[in-house]
């Protein structure tokens, strides 16, 4: 195969890995602490012939907007949202992972949980239960959470010092083989979720630029087939 489709299909591989993340971006564009995402590409220089340059596409790096998403009140005391750069840690059965999703739930045991039923961790690991006979649950902004019979416990969130090298599992869930740190600066706001900061008019003038891109490179393909085409057909009659 000649350089310049090697150099075509370097790029449209690129267009379709940028559309990937495009596509998962405003499938999330409702879900709660969703962070949006962009890839990272290098221009990969290669050398076929001493004279010859050409000029690759690598995917370097897919990178997540850590950006805050605007708060929505729902007025209900098991909704959390976390101002700073907290995050709740959650018992999955893949191990402890970690989100901004703050729309908790109570489960029939009276653990505090998400609406997957994962439970919600605080220090050390340990959950947090609430008394079936709580009439009234209130949560400070430090986490202290309370019932009309008292303190209960502390929610504590946790935060990281690179928060790149978080792994999406799903939704608005990550791991990280990174030790998480105690946070004590972010606040948590009952009564209110962290909706997504996808933003949908951005996105999808994105998937439009791809896709006339990626239409572009289709046609140099076809193009430069068609050349090498002729040439071997009229190398053929030569010889």
């Amino acid at each position: 195969m000649e350089s310049p489709i090697y150099v075509l299909l370097s790029q449209q591989d690129a267009l379709q890995r940028q559309m990937d993340i495009v596509a998962q971006n405003i499938a999330n564009v409702s879900t709660t602490g969703f962070k949006s995402s962009d890839v990272l590409f290098q221009d990969f220089m290669v050398k076929p012939a001493p004279k010859m340059t050409h000029h690759m596409v690598l995917d370097r790096a897919t990178l997540r907007n850590t950006t805050q998403g605007a708060f929505l009140k729902t007025d209900n005391p098991l909704d959390l949202a976390i101002a700073g750069q907290g995050y709740f840690a959650v018992q999955t059965p893949q191990g402890v992972q970690y989100t901004r999703q703050g729309n908790f739930q109570i489960d029939a045991e009276g653990n505090l949980v998400t609406v997957d039923g994962f439970q919600v961790l605080s220090g050390g690991n340990s959950g947090m239960t609430i008394p079936p006979q709580a009439q009234t649950i209130s949560i400070a902004q430090d986490g202290t959470i309370s019932t009309e019979n008292g303190k209960l416990g502390r929610l504590q969130t946790v935060k990281f010092q690179n928060e790149q090298l978080m792994k999406q599992t799903y939704g608005g869930f990550y791991s990280t083989d990174e030790a998480p740190e105690i946070d004590n600066n972010s606040l948590l706001n009952q009564g209110m979720v962290e909706g997504s900061n996808v933003k949908p008019v951005l996105e999808m003038t994105h998937v439009m630029e791809i896709s006339r891109a990626y239409e572009r490179v289709a046609r140099l393909i076809d193009a430069e087939n068609q050349r090498l085409t002729t040439t071997i057909r009229a190398l053929g009659k030569a010889a």
